[in-house]
């Protein structure tokens, strides 16, 4: 009966991963990773050049990425946002399946095991979106395994041999540099142990590989060194990372490579750091050193870089395995195996708690987010409000021509959605556009791009183009579009300009608005438009009450045509019974 529990449980943990990682799509470099993809599955040749900007085309990059993305691609034309979303659910139930193996080989049981693995991916978790970052999660785990397996084997010739295979594919997947990390960490660890083991006297209780055992090691780590020196794509092609190390670069400026804070996103981490340092200090004699090496680097990178957090928590599985089979070793010679057994089973009734809550529990952002407000909740679709929807659809309706400055996040959405009719000015990577410097802060430099309207996000953007005489079109809790007012642009302005609306007004600021005669047939118009290329329940649920108002400046007829473009995106009984009121009253 104990057995039937376990693996019962087992399976309901094994779901709640799954169900963990299923959000809306959010990650702003996704679609830079499927633009590649489609372009390299349309032509038949890697993309090792710049193709979607007027500002850095042409420019050579490396990239370590291209077999994924193609990947990433062929999911997105099977199934478009869901397909991309059965991309990550895939890797991921993959990536936890050799967890778990790892985890048992470990020596822990099956229940603590896939708790394991859920605190593996719950500590990573803004880490699992769909970029191919998620190829060098499932090939640390894989190595890992590869390694530890070969360590307790005597067959151990056998399990090697797959190395160079996996970095040499891995090269072209994402980039090694976590595997080459973690085989070098491990290798020189086993030798340290050799070295030491019968010659001097140390406190720590070695168990050293035999000589012929650690010589196959050396060997195939040698060999899969070699493999990716020679690879066009292998570790001499890592040109980003002196850029990553070098104080002041651009690189350091972006979110995921600054070091983790201590805001909740991060307190699953930090909990599985603590605890694995604890791990390894209450091991005493019993420590492995292999398990120190391993964990110094890891724990350098992951405390310098955000983006690295899931790699350590990656590697500190098999170390906090190890010490769990350990621990629950001595309590059931000590006859407390009832303990363990009820400890683990409340652990794992709190943790599917724990990820129901996650997933389904309200949690209070303001009434503008009404939408996403949760960005780990459970969902099948994009998550609008990290993207500029809207906007581009408002581009591509009213056709807005010339060149197109962009917020440098949404650069890989447009290189997608926007290309071939659109290129973009940058995006945020940032050893290809070296652009954004100059333009912000060197205004003679802005005149030669000829910009024409501007996708803008961050508040200094809107200042800058403000002052340089751009005006405000089309706006949205994500985005805002600037068009520059000239006489080419007289009609549009005429028609688009907003002098009222914000997404982010309270509804009693909207209602105080239309309240004054002035504005009111304005604040509507502006309010249709927006809702015309986005969907937002609150604005529409306002909008609905607003336009069934009492103006002589805005006829029946108009406001039924601003109802009708409004439904695209926005249907709901409000709505339509607002045009039923409006059709009743103009007969």
């Amino acid at each position: 009966m104990k057995r039937v529990i376990e693996l019962f449980m087992a399976g309901l943990i094994f779901l709640a991963i799954a169900l963990l990682v299923v959000f809306p799509l959010r990650d702003f470099d996704t679609f830079w990773h499927v633009a590649n993809g489609r372009i390299m599955v349309e032509t038949s040749r890697i993309a090792n050049q710049e193709l979607f900007s007027y500002t850095a085309a042409g420019t050579h990059f490396y990239n370590h990425e291209w077999l994924a993305q193609i990947i990433m691609f062929l999911f997105y034309r099977a199934g478009e946002i869901t397909g991309l979303l059965i991309f990550k659910l895939l890797m991921t139930l993959a990536l936890v399946w050799v967890l778990f193996r790892t985890a048992r080989f470990q020596g822990t049981g099956i229940l603590t095991s896939s708790l394991l693995c859920l605190g593996v991916v719950y500590a990573g978790l803004l880490r699992f979106v769909e970029r191919p970052q998620l190829f060098s999660f499932l090939g640390i785990a894989v190595v890992s395994y590869i390694l530890y397996t070969f360590r307790a084997d005597d067959n151990y010739r056998r399990r090697l041999y797959p190395l160079p295979l996996i970095i040499a594919l891995w090269d072209t997947l994402h980039g090694a540099l976590y595997g080459c990390l973690l085989l070098a960490a491990f290798t020189v660890g086993e030798t340290v142990k050799f070295y030491f083991a019968g010659r001097v006297a140390t406190w720590f209780e070695l168990s050293a590989l035999p000589a012929g055992r650690l010589k196959s090691l050396w060997g195939w780590s040698l060999a899969t060194l070699a493999v990716s020196l020679v690879n066009p794509y292998g570790v001499l092609t890592y040109k980003i990372i002196p850029a990553v190390f070098k104080s002041g670069s651009d690189v350091n400026t972006a979110a995921e490579f600054m070091p983790p804070t201590f805001s909740s996103e991060f307190y699953a981490f930090w909990a599985l750091f603590a605890l694995t340092i604890a791990m390894l200090i209450t091991a005493r004699r019993k420590l492995d050193l292999t398990h120190l090496f391993i964990i110094i680097p890891f724990t350098i990178l992951a405390l310098r870089y955000s983006r690295c957090i899931e790699a350590f928590n990656l590697v500190a599985l098999p170390i906090v395995a190890s010490s769990c089979a350990r621990y629950s070793q001595q309590l059931t010679a000590a006859g407390k195996d009832r303990i363990v057994w009820r400890a683990s089973l409340a652990l794992a009734v709190a943790s599917l708690a724990g990820v129901a809550y996650v997933k389904f529990a309200p949690i209070y952002r303001p009434a503008s987010f009404s939408q996403d407000a949760n960005d780990y909740a459970f969902g099948i679709r994009l998550n609008e409000n990290n993207f500029p929807v809207g906007s581009l659809r408002f581009i591509k309706e009213v056709n807005l021509t010339g060149n197109m400055y962009n917020t440098d996040r949404y650069g890989g959405y447009l290189s997608f959605f926007a290309f071939p009719e659109r290129k973009i000015f940058h995006f945020n990577e940032h050893s290809i556009f070296k652009v954004l410097y100059s333009f912000i802060h060197n205004p003679e430099t802005r005149s030669k791009w000829d910009i024409n309207y501007a996708i803008v996000a961050r508040e200094d953007e809107v200042d800058m183009f403000s002052r340089d005489g751009y005006v405000p079109v089309y706006w949205e809790p994500s985005a805002m579009v600037m068009l520059k007012d000239t006489p080419r642009n007289k009609g549009l302005l005429e028609r688009y300009r907003i002098r009222y609306f914000a997404p982010l007004k309270s509804s009693v600021a909207f209602f105080g608005l239309a309240a004054d005669g002035r504005s009111y047939a304005a604040l509507v118009r502006e309010m249709g438009t927006y809702l015309s290329y986005r969907t937002d329940k609150r604005i529409a649920a306002v909008f609905s009450t607003l336009i069934t108002g009492v103006s002589p400046d805005l006829p029946p007829a108009e406001r039924l045509s601003i109802i009708q473009a409004a439904e695209r995106y926005n249907g709901s009984p409000e709505l339509t019974q607002a045009k039923a009121y409006i059709t009743s009253g103009s007969r």
